[in-house]
């Protein structure tokens, strides 16, 4: 890989151009088939669970003309209006974002300061003590983090700009996140319904054999022991599932980010008629494996998290218990943000490279090791951005939800009983919306950083007015680093 000096030969495009993902193989084939029939148990169980439902449980509660039942026309028109509503709030987010990218990665970092502040304060006014000085140490930590944290942000200006450019210039982006929305959305209430008749179909379950112990009475803890392992087997496939959809999506869009660097502007041109298109096809064809390899990890850890934290809480009635229970949760909290941001970067290997995940596990090491503190502020810089606007999106919609039947005062809500449901969906219904665009600029952002830092020249060849920008930020890019 060329680091400085004099510039490579005309027909040279560059290392990472040449170690670009050109004709993939299947990698990690062990965790896709191991996934696909961990998959296909749930919906076995799913639909024996179900099955064991008694007859009319999930029949359609009313007419939508019927302005008395919660599933209504006014519900619906709520929800529409809530949804147009987030819409229209996230593309005046965005548009800021690219007017005044400096600002609002300034202003992001600071309301996140105020706001750990703020829940240490909220934490000593109800006396949660350990809570109130983790929260403050947390809230000091991000304050003392300003004073490095500066000077990144000429960078992540730069290429928060960028990726919203090309994020324009390739809309299909927002179509692909969209549609994994739904279907994550879709398993969700899938999902809800199999453990909501998890209870009925175990009872059924147990009764029919009727278990008893030696002295012939029904033995209670064998029913309590399967119905407890089935619901950590629920738990994990929930974690792994979701994790497949999610990094799936991050993998295509990586991969698409990843071709517009190498080829965007180069004469030997994109490698595919349709860059978003394989991107996909290779995430959950190729690398699919991969995707299922290094989301495995992050669901065992969750899984195993999940049963630690309920023991502790289960056994934290006095203060010693939960001051144990307080900081294991906040130690196994960071664990897996560690392990989910450093997957982060191993699948934009996979879907640059073709690699499986292992090495790109390790090239993610030494990619990390080789930048050290710039790749998290670089990302924490753009998250903040991120997430503050998922919060003010979520915010405008709960308020815009909370009007609306206020003003209609639907004859279904005449006591109030559904103020919150309404509040609370049309939050999530606006957040949502905003992390689909918040998605993909986030995983463009750490795409572009990664082969910037790989391969620096492929952008001075191809893009040589963004790669002065780009090296007026940040001048150690012309290092680059070998993987």
């Amino acid at each position: 890989m060329h680091s400085g000096g004099a510039p490579p030969p005309k027909d040279d495009y560059g290392e990472g151009a040449q170690k670009y993902n050109r004709t993939p193989v299947f990698r990690d084939i062990w965790a896709a088939v191991l996934f696909l029939i961990v998959f296909a148990s749930f919906v076995v169980y799913s639909v024996l669970s179900i099955r064991s439902l008694p007859s009319g449980t999930f029949t359609r509660p009313g007419k939508y003309s019927d302005s008395t039942n919660f599933f209504s026309l006014p519900t619906i028109v709520c929800f529409l209006i809530v949804a147009l509503t987030g819409f229209v709030i996230s593309l005046v987010y965005l548009g800021l974002m690219q007017a005044i990218p400096k600002t609002m990665i300034i202003v992001s970092y600071w309301v996140g300061v105020v706001l750990g502040f703020a829940m240490a304060g909220y934490y000593f006014y109800r006396r949660l003590w350990w809570a109130a000085i983790l929260a403050t140490i947390f809230a000091i930590i991000s304050l003392v983090m300003w004073f490095y944290a500066r000077h990144r942000i000429p960078l992540a200006t730069v290429l928060m700009t960028t990726v919203m450019q090309i994020m324009r210039k390739f809309p299909a982006t927002i179509y692909f996140g969209t549609v994994f929305l739904v279907l994550n959305v879709a398993f969700l209430m899938w999902w809800s319904i199999t453990l909501t008749s998890t209870f009925s179909y175990m009872k059924h379950y147990e009764t029919c054999r009727n278990y008893t112990n030696s002295a012939g009475r029904p033995d209670v803890s064998c029913s309590n022991g399967r119905l407890i392992g089935v619901i950590v087997y629920l738990c994990f496939v929930w974690y792994w599932v979701t994790q497949v959809i999610f990094n799936v999506l991050h993998t295509t869009i990586a991969g698409l980010y990843a071709t517009f660097y190498f080829f965007e502007g180069s004469p030997m041109g994109y490698p595919t008629a349709n860059p978003t298109v394989s991107a996909f096809k290779r995430a959950t064809t190729n690398s699919f494996g991969s995707v299922c390899f290094g989301s495995l990890l992050v669901a065992l850890f969750q899984t195993i998290r999940a049963i630690l934290q309920t023991l502790l809480n289960a056994g934290s009635d006095d203060a010693i218990g939960a001051f144990i229970a307080c900081c294991v949760g906040c130690i196994l909290g960071m664990i897996q943000s560690l392990l989910e941001f450093f997957n982060k970067y191993a699948y934009i290997e996979v879907a640059m490279y073709g690699k499986p995940f292992i090495p790109a596990a390790k090239d993610t090491w030494n990619l990390i090791k080789n930048r050290g503190i710039d790749t998290l502020i670089n990302d924490d810089l753009v998250g903040n951005v991120i997430g503050l606007g998922g919060l003010v999106v979520g915010g405008v919609c709960a308020m815009v939800g909370y009007g609306y039947i206020s003003v209609v005062k639907p004859t279904f809500n005449a006591s109030g009983t559904f103020t919150p449901v309404v509040i609370l969906v049309s939050f999530f219904i606006g957040m949502s919306l905003f992390y689909l665009a918040g998605q993909v600029i986030d995983s463009g952002n750490s795409t572009t950083f990664v082969c910037l830092a790989e391969d620096p020249q492929a952008m001075q060849r191809s893009k040589p007015d963004l790669f002065e920008r780009v090296r007026a930020a940040y001048p150690q890019v012309v290092a680059g680093i070998h993987t």
